[in-house]
């Protein structure tokens, strides 16, 4: 199979950088967005937790919330596709049961 080259995408626009992604994304057939995404997520469940004295439970409602933003911004943009968001709403539900259900002293 072949690929596209960097210079098929218009880069020269005023969205270049958008239609760079677009082209990355075909490229590696919308892996590059799934990592973008799985990396806010991990890295905002990663970073809140530690902030606050290893609290998983809140961090992964806000790591949720966040991922589920970003995601809504790729979508709009048409950087991640229908399931993938439908995922990170999943993830977003299950990080606020999570929070809401937990216990904090």
């Amino acid at each position: 199979m072949t690929y596209s080259y960097p210079t098929s995408a218009n880069l020269v626009s005023s969205n270049g950088f958008v239609n760079f992604f677009g082209w990355l994304n075909s490229v590696t057939n919308w892996w590059f967005s799934y990592m973008v995404v799985l990396a806010f997520y991990v890295i905002v469940l990663i970073a809140y937790s530690k902030a606050n004295d290893d609290d998983y439970a809140s961090g992964l409602g806000v790591a949720g919330f966040v991922t589920f933003v970003v995601s809504l911004l790729f979508w709009l943009g048409d950087m991640v596709n229908n399931i993938t968001f439908g995922v990170v709403i999943a993830m977003a539900i299950i990080g606020a049961v999570v929070l809401f259900v937990s216990k904090k002293d």
